[in-house]
């Protein structure tokens, strides 16, 4: 492998750097090969801020989303991941000419490539002394309400030869409008279409999308509760320097190419460069304020700022760690959306849901999301809160999606744990940030934090409930999606009215000690008229407590380990371990350490051992509609379980969470993986378990889907936090 300083670890195909401003970035040098597998697309980076996301392949191109309304790509290609863009080049030079397309094989293997957190780079070596580099920049958001809706792009030839030369430059995307609800199963019709205009200035190609509609009311309350984005974005490319010529025309009704043509002419020894901005923004003012910061920050000014942005980890001693633990925290801010309807920014699951079928969901992921945040960037945290608060009915319901621009989903809506992430983040956040007039802040027409609390636990204590052996209620499902597929074939309304759910009741065991904690040491320093309210609902947190666990210990007895669901009679998970329950049971204070550490041994034994990223979702899956052995919610691993596991850990066994969390990580993964991409610098939310004979790292079921997913990045930075202990950020 060619020589790449500060290099962290590598893999098969490229490594793990820091890159010259001692931030995480991945390298993949020249010869890193084409995907070849016909359900995947070119391997791909995220670049992005709060209000831009686009996704660049290692071929060099090109992927805008619009996200802010409605889920939205502004030049889709063949797959939800790539776009339709392209990049050629022609040099001249004493009566020879010789053309490039960029993104064409062997050219695009052999490119340098380097991709950071809001940078990428891709270097050619064309020959005879020419080489050229793409350069991509995007600002951070300095704040939840904060962002750069725009790239940089900067083009430079050098030219090393002992011959003058001419370049002819072009980048250029085919932009039409493509909502990822279209795509979503039942919701494919399309009641509105989008036709395109296009315009030229001076400086400026823009593409406008104009929406149509084509069933009535499909836009009534555009930005709050639509099927279809009335007000979509446009598409502009803004040339910036000398020779830049912009481009623009109208291919069909509802699809036109734009972009930009630099021309320059090279001495021998010279350099030249162009730079570009392409923006996704709905009106001329917008546009202009986006090219204005990006070009007043210069190459320079981004970098250093996003040094600035993500949190040294200074209290991290092992440096590869620290970059590991820099580039989640990166990731994370880079999928971080502002929404408009609400106002506010939350992180959401990305992959499958909003970048592939346009729906944001569900609420659990986005509070899971913020849990690391509570601790490295509060202001987002707060958000997320609030952007849940918003979207809380008076009874405490939470709507656990949107869809289009913003429905509440096909299907049923009544998940039985929304609650208790919801009560989960509220708890971590006012651990890490103990203030007790956090509980003041108003977060929506319904009130301050306090009272959504309030709500949300009425909800859950009343509405929700608990079955007939004193169990939380499943409803539609918990964690598990698959659930009505696990349990075998028993009727609906049945499993509705009386299944109950060991995680449910474990997990809200504990977030429920933990909220009466935080609100008991809240309580005295509120108000005097918001004092009764927190100590009331402390109380009744832990009255409730207490009668869920006494029936979570009475249906566990002295088996080895606690059960998944129950039905009546019928059991899930009582001979055969199945994890979702185990982490939650292993912090219940009440539990003998000796008995906690019992049951971590059998954990290790029966779905850890062998196990190459963490704990598998089940000892044995099932044979029936839960899909293969081994995969997805049978049996598969899972962030959003191990996570839970390895913070429980770090109660019991600090060494052997420091181990899990590692395992979980990207180094980690490289080494089980070395010739797999998927997985290396993000991935699904899920990965296969090899105990059961499937050589692949991941489900088909997820390649057609943008593999970026926050789970992969949000579990592993909490679980590093605590696993390393209290830390010091910068």
């Amino acid at each position: 492998m060619k020589c790449f300083p500060n290099i962290l670890w590598e893999m098969s195909s490229g490594a793990f750097v820091l890159d010259g401003n001692g931030l995480p970035a991945v390298w993949l040098p020249a010869g890193f090969p084409r995907e070849s597998r016909p359900s995947l697309p070119q391997p791909f980076f995220l670049i992005g801020n709060h209000e831009l996301t686009a996704f660049l392949s290692a071929d060099g191109g090109l992927n805008l989303f619009t996200m802010d309304r409605a889920a939205a790509r502004l030049n889709p290609g063949q797959h939800p991941a790539e776009g339709k863009f392209s990049s050629q080049i022609t040099i001249r030079a004493e009566g020879e000419e010789s053309s490039y397309d960029l993104r064409e094989s062997p050219l695009a293997e052999r490119a340098d490539r380097l991709f950071g957190c809001g940078f990428a780079r891709y270097r050619h070596e064309l020959g005879e002394g020419i080489t050229i580099e793409r350069r991509w920049h995007t600002a951070p958001s300095e704040n939840p309400s904060d962002g750069c809706p725009a790239l940089l792009l900067v083009l430079e030839v050098r030219n090393g030869s002992a011959r003058s030369v001419e370049v002819e430059w072009s980048e250029e995307l085919t932009a039409a409008y493509d909502m990822g609800f279209w795509h979503n199963g039942p919701c494919r019709h399309r009641r509105a279409r989008y036709e395109t205009t296009v315009e030229c200035g001076g400086d400026f190609a823009q593409v406008a999308f104009h929406a149509i509609e084509e069933t009535p009311f499909v836009f009534e309350g555009t930005g709050a509760d639509a099927y279809a984005d009335g007000t979509p974005p446009s598409v502009r490319w803004h040339g910036a320097d000398a020779g830049l010529l912009p481009l623009a025309e109208s291919c069909t009704v509802e699809s036109a190419r734009a972009g930009v043509r630099w021309r320059a002419s090279l001495p021998p020894g010279g350099v030249s460069t162009a730079r570009v901005v392409v923006s996704v923004a709905r009106d001329a003012l917008e546009h202009a304020a986006a090219a204005a910061r990006l070009l007043d920050c210069g190459e320079g000014g981004l970098r250093s700022a996003w040094s600035r942005r993500i949190p040294a980890f200074d209290g991290v001693p092992d440096p590869a760690r620290r970059a590991e633990m820099r580039w989640h925290f990166a990731v994370l801010h880079m999928m971080a959306n502002r929404h408009a309807a609400t106002g506010e920014t939350y992180v959401p699951q990305g992959t499958v849901y909003e970048y592939a079928l346009g729906c944001s969901a569900v609420i659990r992921d986005h509070l899971a999301h913020a849990l690391p945040l509570c601790h490295c960037d509060p202001e987002l945290a707060r958000s997320v809160l609030r952007f849940a608060a918003k979207l809380m009915q008076p009874d405490g319901a939470l709507r656990s999606g949107i869809e289009g621009a913003g429905r509440i989903p096909l299907g049923s809506d009544q998940k039985s744990d929304s609650q208790i992430y919801f009560l989960c983040l509220v708890a971590e956040f006012l651990e890490a940030n103990p203030d007790p007039s956090e509980l003041l802040a108003e977060c929506s027409p319904l009130g301050d934090l306090l009272e959504h609390a309030l709500r949300a636990f009425v909800h859950l204590r009343d509405v929700v409930g608990t079955g007939p052996h004193g169990l939380v209620r499943v409803l539609c499902s918990d964690w598990n999606d698959h659930f009505y597929r696990l349990i075998g074939d028993r009727p609906y309304q049945h499993v509705f009215s009386d299944g109950e759910s060991h995680l449910n009741t474990a997990m809200a065991v504990v977030v429920l000690g933990k909220l009466r904690i935080v609100l008991e040491s809240c309580s005295a320093s509120l108000p005097s008229e918001r004092q009764p309210v927190a100590g009331r609902l402390a109380k009744a947190a832990g009255d409730f407590r207490s009668e869920i666990l006494e029936a979570f210990l009475t249906d566990w007895g002295e088996r080895a380990f606690p059960a998944r669901a129950r039905v009546g009679d019928f059991f899930w998970g009582r001979e055969s371990m199945v994890a979702e329950t185990m982490a939650w049971a292993l912090q219940i204070d009440e539990l003998p350490l000796a008995r906690r550490m019992a049951l971590l041994r059998e954990v290790q034994a029966r779905l850890l051992d062998g196990e190459p990223k963490g704990m598998r979702q089940a000892e044995s899956p099932t044979t029936g509609g839960g899909g293969p052995a081994g995969e997805r919610e049978n049996g598969g691993f899972w962030f959003a379980l191990h996570g839970p596991l390895t913070a429980a850990v770090a109660g019991l066994d600090a060494e052997t969470a420091r181990e899990l969390a590692e395992r979980m990580g990207l180094r980690r993964h490289a080494e089980a993986w070395p010739g797999e991409w998927i997985g290396a610098w993000s991935g699904p939310d899920s990965f296969n378990s090899p105990a059961f004979g499937l050589s692949d790292a991941v489900a088909p079921y997820v390649h057609p889907f943008p593999l970026y997913c926050a789970h992969a990045h949000a579990w592993p930075l909490w679980c590093a936090l605590k696993a390393c202990g209290k830390l010091h950020f910068t």
